[in-house]
């Protein structure tokens, strides 16, 4: 396929040729007709190729358009008019301006700016406010080249994935959702409270007890205590294996906060390391009972309803 100058530089009579034209009229008349006749078969292929082109542009789902360096709008195929929701003879020759107001146009011209500078295609995200409300497209903007070497205008194929984004953060509500629902289970399988007696409720820790664990024991315990009108709380440590400071302060703060809603904690479960690291950093717990496992806590915590 040719294009036009090049089909205008192979048609260009050579010296030679007029020479020997003037000298036979018959074979010159017949070269003009054989050039003339290869001019307009590759005319007409310029031409299919110019409506295919057009073709493709017209129908294509994405809005296209070109823009020259004042933000005025040069090009705008069907799709164009879709977003626009209006004819593009009422919007093409005016500028961006115009249409959409600075302040959005000025977020555009960003990416544009890259585009002049680098040369080079773009892919970016803008919104684009529309009738019902505000669009995210995804921008492939490119840069036209003049005769000159000259950026003179920005293309731009531009697709609407509003959809896409709105279902994308649906999806991440949605995992979110379900990734606090698994916390809430563990939590409640970390800080279980089970009912042991008219009054009387258990929680068997197991674990580490850090700053986040340690709020849920008392979240839960106070919870607990108040929903089952309980006078005895019982926390069973035996599968805590380590208590440093924190935790000692943690079960302190549980057991005056459960004195305040009118009941008494009972530690259970008390193994030789912890009691020793309770000794080492001064844990008062003379507002605690003590007893030596769960079940010397629950027939504490029976007797003394």
């Amino acid at each position: 396929m040719l294009w036009l100058g090049e089909v205008v530089q192979r048609t260009k009579p050579s010296v030679v040729q007029q020479q020997s034209s003037m000298n036979n009229p018959n074979e010159s008349n017949a070269s003009l007709q054989h050039e003339n006749a290869e001019l307009r078969r590759q005319l007409a292929e310029m031409q299919q190729r110019l409506a295919l082109l057009e073709a493709l542009v017209e129908n294509s789902p994405s809005n296209i358009s070109v823009i020259n360096l004042e933000k005025r709008i040069l090009l705008c195929n069907r799709a164009g008019e879709i977003a626009m929701e209006r004819p593009r003879a009422e919007f093409v020759g005016k500028t961006q301006y115009e249409l959409f107001g600075e302040a959005v146009v000025r977020e555009w011209d960003v990416s544009d700016r890259q585009v002049i500078e680098s040369r080079t295609p773009l892919t970016v995200e803008n919104v684009m406010p529309l009738s019902d409300g505000d669009h995210t497209f995804l921008s492939v903007k490119f840069p036209l080249i003049n005769a000159d070497d000259q950026v003179y205008a920005i293309g731009n194929v531009v697709t609407d994935i509003s959809d896409q984004k709105r279902a994308a953060q649906e999806r991440a509500i949605f995992q979110q959702q379900i990734i606090d629902s698994q916390q809430a289970m563990l939590r409640e399988l970390s800080t279980p409270l089970v009912p042991i007696a008219d009054g009387v409720v258990a929680m068997p820790l197991v674990g580490t007890i850090n700053s986040e664990r340690a709020q849920q024991i008392i979240e839960t315990l106070l919870e607990g205590i108040s929903e089952r009108h309980a006078e005895t709380a019982i926390l069973d440590i035996t599968g805590v294996k380590m208590v440093d400071t924190y935790a000692a302060q943690a079960l302190l703060r549980a057991a005056q906060a459960a004195a305040l809603l009118g009941a008494r904690v009972v530690l259970t479960g008390i193994q030789a390391e912890v009691a020793q690291s309770l000794v080492q950093i001064g844990a008062d717990l003379s507002q605690i009972v003590t007893r030596g496992d769960l079940q010397a806590g629950i027939a504490y915590a029976l007797k003394s309803r």
